[in-house]
């Protein structure tokens, strides 16, 4: 039977959310893989579960993704999603199968196709299919993004600080460090020349703010680059917003941003 289920993910509504991150990330220790913050003070944490993760979502998560996907507070306590290669396809299978259709396939501000349903054995599940892809038709894809760094432990701390997570390796000598950056790997490197290297981020102006108080010199303060009227460079509907900041070697780096339309 081939697989076609990829990822599950068990999407918990946490009341006292401070309360469940401490006992699952720091009691159990499950750990802290990703982290999200939008407006209205949505929260979200994705904590690792060896194949499987647990995002703890409070209330106004809850409530901003149920608005996205469906158009109104639709999920009970717990909701699981699954993710799948095709949604379309799915959804029509798993209707077939019993299931009752919720919400369509919707296509979400951070480029993922959902759909809703209430499954038997009264499981609220969410079919999710990643729009980006992972690779290329013919199998190639971006491996490695290098930038020049004069002193190394320094520019280990910078980017540490900026991107949240810890390096995956460090090789000295003679003089290596690489960062997981979403399934690309960053290479600070004291023999590569200085590059441009743009980072999405979730909250640009609350980035900009914390950088500014850690003494990170901004070069440009937040502003609209575009506007994506379709899907050719981000999700349509959304604004591209950048900032520049200079890193701790003296590098450019931008920062993005692609929010919906208010």
């Amino acid at each position: 039977m081939t697989k076609r289920v990829k990822q599950l993910r068990l999407v918990v509504h946490a009341e006292d959310f401070d309360e469940a991150v401490r006992f699952f990330r720091d009691v159990v220790g499950m750990p802290e893989e990703e982290s999200y913050s939008g407006g209205n003070g949505a929260i979200v944490k994705i904590l690792g579960a060896g194949r499987a993760t647990l995002e703890l979502a409070n209330t106004a998560q809850v409530e901003m993704i149920d608005e996205v996907e469906v158009g109104r507070r639709v999920a009970p306590h717990f909701r699981v999603a699954l993710e799948v290669e095709d949604t379309a396809a799915e959804t029509r299978a798993v209707v077939a199968a019993g299931a009752t259709l919720v919400a369509e396939p919707t296509e979400t501000p951070w480029r993922s196709l959902n759909a809703r349903f209430d499954a038997p054995g009264g499981v609220h599940l969410t079919l999710f299919q990643e729009l980006d892809p992972r690779l290329e038709p013919d199998g190639r894809r971006l491996v490695q993004v290098a930038q020049r760094v004069e002193d190394l432990a320094r520019a280990r701390a910078f980017y540490a600080d900026l991107l949240g997570v810890e390096p995956v390796a460090t090789f000295d000598p003679p003089g290596l460090v690489f960062f997981d950056v979403g399934g690309v790997r960053l290479l600070l490197d004291r023999g590569a020349p200085s590059g441009l290297v743009y980072l999405r981020v979730d909250d640009l102006p609350a980035t900009v703010e914390r950088l500014r108080e850690s003494d990170v010199h901004v070069e440009s303060e937040p502003h609209v680059i575009f506007g994506h009227d379709d899907d050719t460079l981000g999700p349509a509907g959304t604004d591209e917003w950048m900032a520049f900041i200079t890193d701790s070697e003296g590098n450019l780096v931008g920062l993005v941003e692609q929010r919906p339309r208010a």
